[in-house]
């Protein structure tokens, strides 16, 4: 087993060198057994030396540079230190595992360091009290000097400026712009891929990830206090990593969780099944705005609730988990979720709200909706269009405590050979585009199941 060194605080989370974190990340991504061994910050050449461990880099005196992350492995008797040669070191020894750094990835590899670290250096002022507070006597006073160094203050003046931490965010985020802007298209679209590089988890991933990771637990953890951050968790389907890939690709399909709470989603089922608002039969719609019911096809009840109010609390919640469609030019990737209809008028479409036509259904048991493909609504008042789905899941148990049985939205390729499930989860919004995505609401078999659906709307950008 890999030991792997690092510098402990007194905090849950113990590490907060991003440079080990690359390395932790590594070793997770590679699948290989590692333990972690802790030392102290200020003696850190003295116990290195006693373990073997070569210094990081010579400096420009020709003296040694002992720092962390370093490694042990015994299957090899190798003892190395600096993040970058010891990933090129398990690239290497461990070539049956995912491989992190890619060949002719070099100059990339630089270019992210350099502008995460120039990010990363204008959060060390909101770091570092927290590592001053939660480390031995001897390491604080040197974190305390190189902190008071950079903000020309003193570690008391600096917690009672009031202002500076939210303005000290502010030059962070800014910061962080020129490495965001590596993840989208050249048009400046965020990418429809899930790693930096494509597929492929790569050294400019784990660069990111450290960052964040420093940055989080380096602040003691993410809270809206220090993060300004969101309970919810948003994750796209790589559907190229499943057995619709041979259809689906390209397409676009994402999982949001946490978006309400339990109460709130409650009340949204109150609100659905009170006056004026009814539960009846849901239709299929043919053509012009009636719908007839057809129970062998589509079988479930349904109120239609028109909402601005709610409509627009939905879209706060939602648009900072879906980036990647603030903006569409349906061209490339984008013409999977605007087609022909949406390259008629002009180059882009803007997100703007959620369709207040909310549609709120109630599957009993032996309720479904069988394969199909959503239509897409066009407001042609507002000169709005709908390209994306997004389908709110209100529950997944009874009231009486019992987990809901079936229900999950299914997408289906388009010979019905192949699937992957949706399972109904109490706050998750499934968001995904309506365009020739087939899918299905599988049979409940026992509980009875809420959703809500509307449209994400977008017009053209002037």
């Amino acid at each position: 087993m890999i030991t792997l060194y690092d510098f402990a605080v007194n905090a849950p989370n113990k590490s907060i060198s991003p440079f080990t974190w690359r390395v932790r990340f590594a070793l997770n991504v590679k699948g290989i057994k590692h333990k972690t061994e802790w030392l102290d910050f200020p003696k850190i050449e003295e116990q290195s030396k006693k373990l073997g461990i070569p210094p990081s880099e010579i400096k420009p005196d020709g003296k040694p540079f002992y720092s962390i992350p370093a490694i042990y492995d015994p299957s090899t008797n190798t003892r190395i230190s600096d993040s970058l040669k010891i990933i090129e070191y398990l690239d290497k020894t461990y070539p049956d595992t995912p491989q992190i750094i890619a060949p002719g990835t070099s100059i990339l590899n630089a270019s992210f360091s350099w502008a995460i670290g120039k990010s990363v250096f204008t959060l060390f002022p909101l770091v570092a009290p927290y590592i001053i507070s939660n480390t031995t006597p001897e390491a604080s006073s040197i974190f305390r000097a190189r902190f008071e160094g950079r903000v020309k203050m003193t570690l008391e003046e600096f917690e009672n400026d009031k202002a500076l931490p939210a303005k000290l965010w502010a030059e962070s985020e800014e910061a962080f712009t020129t490495a965001s802007a590596w993840f989208k298209t050249p048009d400046g679209q965020d990418r429809l891929q899930p790693w930096i590089m494509g597929q492929e988890i790569t050294f400019a991933d784990l660069i990111v990830w450290a960052a964040l990771a420093w940055a989080v637990y380096g602040t003691g953890g993410e809270d809206e206090a220090t993060m300004s951050g969101s309970s919810s968790t948003a994750t796209l389907i790589d559907f190229a990593s499943t057995s619709l890939a041979a259809n689906y690709t390209s397409f676009y399909a994402k999982i949001v969780d946490d978006v309400f709470t339990e109460e709130e989603c409650a009340e949204l089922i109150k609100l659905a099944s009170t006056a004026p608002h009814e539960w009846k039969p849901a239709g299929l719609s043919t053509t012009g705005p009636t719908q007839t019911v057809h129970t062998d096809f589509r079988n479930s009840d349904r109120a239609l609730v028109f909402d601005d109010r709610v409509a627009a609390k939905i879209y706060e919640r939602l648009r900072p988990l879906v980036p990647e469609i603030h903006e569409i030019s349906p061209t490339g990737e984008w013409s999977l979720i605007t087609g022909k209809a949406g390259r008629k008028q002009g180059p882009t479409w803007k997100l703007v709200r959620v369709n207040p036509r909310l549609s709120f259904l109630r599957y009993g048991p032996g309720h479904y909706f069988k394969p199909h493909c959503d239509g897409l609504v066009e407001l042609e008042e507002e000169n709005q269009k709908a390209f994306v789905t997004l389908h709110m899941y209100l529950n997944d148990r009874n009231e009486n405590g019992v987990k809901l049985e079936g229900g999950s939205t299914r997408f289906w390729t388009p010979n019905k050979k192949h699937f992957l499930d949706v399972e109904p989860k109490i706050g998750r919004v499934l968001v995904f585009q309506q365009r020739m995505l087939v899918h299905s609401g599988e049979e409940v078999l026992a509980g009875m199941k809420y959703t809500m659906r509307s449209d994400f709307m977008f017009e053209q950008t002037p």
